[in-house]
């Protein structure tokens, strides 16, 4: 599985039978068509899967839960979860600051946490702890909040990357040191 980001805030997700696009919304129609993604997330494109609505979905051996932070309500689509290649990710918005028990359950185990730290990232440190992924990318931070970050998180080494590949057995080990990857 390969990881990337696009523009701003969009991320490109490329699994071994499907390309995914999140906050496609933030691209222009004629950039995602040159994508050509077989599914998007936050954005309706022709022919192709998109996801703009909560629920849970399957296509192209990836399994996806589209799910707002605030389960009562189900306005803001702000978190979603990936299960391809036999990884899991979670990818937050901005808006997410906290999460209940219920929505904790339901996101269950993560190995890579996407999440848009942009704002206030220090009510977000508890979250992060709390989902306990093994990888954590954060998306549009200042080069010096990302190394405090870091060091709020015991992380020794940031890496900066243009894409990441990431594969099941990154994460099969219950003893492992948290990773944190900036993408460039």
């Amino acid at each position: 599985m390969e990881i990337k980001k696009i523009g701003e805030r969009s991320i490109s997700i490329k699994t071994r039978d499907a390309h995914i696009i999140a906050y496609a919304n933030n691209l222009k129609e004629s950039k995602l068509n040159k994508l050509a993604p077989d599914i998007t997330l936050l954005a309706e494109v022709d022919n192709c899967f998109s996801i703009v609505s909560p629920g849970e979905y399957e296509t192209k051996e990836a399994w996806i839960m589209a799910i707002p932070s605030d389960l009562e309500k189900e306005e803001n689509l702000d978190i979603f979860v990936i299960n391809a290649d036999e990884v899991r990710i979670a990818i937050f918005s901005s808006t997410v600051t906290k999460l209940t028990k219920k929505l904790v359950e339901k996101i269950g185990i993560i190995d890579v946490l996407i999440y848009d730290l942009n704002g206030d990232y220090k009510q977000k440190m508890d979250l992060i702890a709390e989902i306990d992924p093994q990888l954590v990318i954060p998306m549009n931070m200042k080069e010096e909040d990302v190394s405090q970050i870091a060091k709020e998180l015991g992380v020794k080494n940031v890496s900066e990357e243009k894409k990441i590949k990431v594969k099941a057995e990154n994460f099969s080990s219950d003893d492992y040191q948290l990773e944190l990857v900036k993408l460039s």
